[in-house]
């Protein structure tokens, strides 16, 4: 089993590295559920608590907004069931909040079917209902690790508008000599010219030699 992190030690979201063990990763982030329905909620937090990952209920886009500015979760998993629970508005409500964060929430969205209009609105994948427990947990394991585990941006230079703003660099072929004499001649056979010998037919090239 992979060592747990020492109690009451935290990192930063956005702050796990590659080479760092994936059980301390998932064990330090959280998720948010924002599901309407008693028996899928009680299913999804026992599996969420299986893995070991804290997990926060909502049930207002308000709620959202406050535990999302606090600590931002590893994974978001919200219920569309309209009139009871509008997911679809809690999601663009998450995207509009993150905006200018480096790396976007996950949000999987729980609902009977998928909705047309998930690009829009920002989601990243769907749970649809039913659903058996190892299904679902298969799903939240591979966003939390995907989200855990995603590398950190390298830092833009200075001076990179600057470097892509220089001219293209044109390569010129320069001419081939003949072997041992120094002197250019035109009889050397040249790199395109192989290229054009060999995409012709063997009449063809039989042609072109007797005529030399």
């Amino acid at each position: 089993m992979l060592p747990s992190p020492a109690k009451g030690s935290t990192r930063p979201a956005g702050e796990f590295q590659a080479e760092m063990p994936i059980e301390p990763a998932l064990t330090e982030w959280s998720m948010l559920l924002g599901v309407a329905d008693a028996k899928t909620a009680a299913a999804l937090s026992k599996i969420i608590r299986a893995e070991g990952i804290r997990a926060k209920f909502f049930s207002s886009i308000d709620e959202a907004r406050t535990l999302i500015a606090k600590d931002r979760p590893s994974l978001a998993i919200l219920e569309h069931d309209p009139p009871r629970i509008d997911g679809m508005e809690m999601c663009r409500a998450i995207r509009q909040q993150e905006n200018d964060r480096e790396h976007q929430v996950p949000v999987v969205m729980v609902a009977a079917q998928e909705n047309q209009a998930r690009a829009e609105a920002g989601v990243t994948d769907w749970l649809i209902k039913p659903f058996n427990d190892a299904y679902a947990r298969t799903k939240i394991r591979a966003w939390a690790l995907r989200a855990a585990c995603q590398w950190m941006r390298a830092v833009i230079p200075e001076d990179e508008e600057r470097r892509l703003a220089r001219p293209p660099m044109h390569v010129q072929r320069a001419p081939m000599a003949q072997k041992g004499t120094g002197r250019f001649s035109e009889n050397v056979i040249r790199t395109d010219e192989l290229i054009a010998r060999a995409t012709k037919r063997p009449s063809e090239m039989r042609n072109r030699s007797a005529a030399n």
